[in-house]
């Protein structure tokens, strides 16, 4: 559930923050062979984790995230630090990243983007230096962007992507 120290109220709209409703979830379904927890984060940003087991010491990380748009390097700095953090753990070698990160200004070709926006890049830069590769090609709001994003470090892990016309979902 959103809350104050993980979505803070937005500068340029403190009005805006509603503290119910929002978060972020990843449900994972009950027949898949599978254990899951979440893993362990005082991230301070709309980041949620799951590891799951696949048995036979194969890991998959499932991460959602929800970034307002006009939060700034404090929140980028959150967000960074706990895919870092993750990324670091030898036994993840496998890791799929959704969420809506409101990069508003980016260009998404296949497996990248491309932007003006300095702090758009530094998510760029990021998602690039933990090998994520974007994995929707095209937008996903109705003005034309591509705002959700489905990113891997795994080209095989996500297939039969289609993005909807009012939202992007994958399976």
């Amino acid at each position: 559930d959103r809350s104050r120290r993980t979505h803070p109220i937005d500068p340029d709209n403190p009005k805006k923050f509603r503290e119910k409703g929002g978060g972020v979830l990843i449900a994972v379904r009950a027949d898949l062979d599978a254990e899951s927890k979440v893993i362990v984060s005082s991230c301070k940003a709309e980041l949620l984790s799951v590891e799951l087991d696949l048995g036979e010491k194969e890991f998959l990380v499932v991460s959602n995230c929800y970034r307002v748009g006009t939060l700034g390097d404090s929140n980028f700095a959150e967000i960074e630090k706990q895919l870092l953090l993750i990324s670091k753990k030898q036994k993840y070698k496998r890791h799929v990243l959704v969420g809506d990160f409101n990069l508003n200004s980016v260009t998404w070709e296949v497996g990248y983007g491309v932007t003006s926006s300095r702090l758009e890049s530094k998510f760029l830069e990021m998602f690039d230096n933990n090998g994520f590769g974007q994995c929707v090609d095209k937008p996903t709001h109705s003005g034309g962007r591509t705002l959700d994003l489905v990113l891997s470090n795994s080209n095989s892990l996500v297939k039969n992507l289609k993005a909807l016309p009012q939202f992007a979902c994958w399976y």
